[in-house]
């Protein structure tokens, strides 16, 4: 006798799951497919089980499954341990994957073997996967062409590009609307007395989780603001490249 299908929604309720989770979940077809006949005591034993292996609460849990579905049904301890043999940190793999739960899924070797061919300096790369782990599953040819593009307009070679990447892999998946704003930024550094060189512009990119755009505004670069004629509040960007700046000018005055 066939089994009937359960209300998938009622069990991941009663798994703890909030409404959210359960949406996300539900509406993924290959996961509502896949464990229709599952009920709340599987789940919460699977999640009992992750949790285990992580070290993680059920809480973290299942937000990682409800983010990424396929998580609830991996092999984690193996998940782990290959990581593990790849990037030489349990425990910085785990803290990855959690913040990351695609993470999980990846072929770490391919990705490893891929992004060095790219940025020649395995041991920068794996730190740069572990520090931001959606760096792995990142377009490297893609973003570093236009990353260089954009280097070459400010006068930044590809080697010194390549460098900064590593150094702050959020580079990577930034749009190329956020670059723009960021060299405005710098423009607007040099009217108010900033020499624009090769400094000024690293330091830019390497401030860059500082956003770039006009607070308060649908992410305005400064520019267009005062085009727009809108009252200006500096971009957070510009306060700490401004700060940075004016700490190279002292060390220069001490040297």
């Amino acid at each position: 006798m066939a089994r009937e299908p359960v209300n998938l929604s009622e069990e991941l309720s009663k798994a703890g799951f909030n409404e959210g989770q359960i949406a996300n979940l539900t509406s993924n077809l290959k996961f509502a497919n896949y464990y229709k006949y599952k009920g709340a005591i599987f789940f919460i034993e699977k999640i009992k089980s992750i949790s285990s292996t992580y070290g993680a609460t059920d809480v973290v849990i299942r937000k990682a499954i409800a983010s990424y579905p396929p998580f609830v049904g991996l092999d984690h301890s193996r998940v782990i341990r290959d990581a593990t043999e790849i990037y030489g940190n349990e425990l910085a793999v785990k803290k990855a994957i959690l913040s990351h739960p695609k993470f999980s899924g990846l072929d770490h070797s391919r990705v490893i073997r891929n992004a060095v061919a790219i940025y020649g300096n395995e041991p920068a790369v794996k730190k740069a996967i572990l520090s931001k782990p959606p760096f792995a599953g990142s377009n490297h040819i893609k973003a570093l062409r236009k990353l260089v593009r954009i280097g070459k307009i400010v006068g930044i070679q590809k080697k010194e590009v390549i460098a900064l990447v590593l150094k702050n892999p959020v580079l990577i998946g930034a749009s190329t609307r956020r670059y723009v704003a960021s060299l405005d930024v710098a423009r607007e550094l040099e009217k108010q007395g900033y020499e624009r060189n090769e400094n000024m512009l690293k330091r830019a990119l390497s401030s860059f989780i500082a956003s770039p755009y006009v607070p308060n505004t649908n992410r305005i670069r400064i520019s267009r603001a005062k085009k727009a004629g809108i009252p200006i509040t500096e971009p957070p960007l510009m306060k700490r490249l401004r700060a940075g700046l004016e700490v190279d000018k002292r060390k220069q005055k001490v040297e």
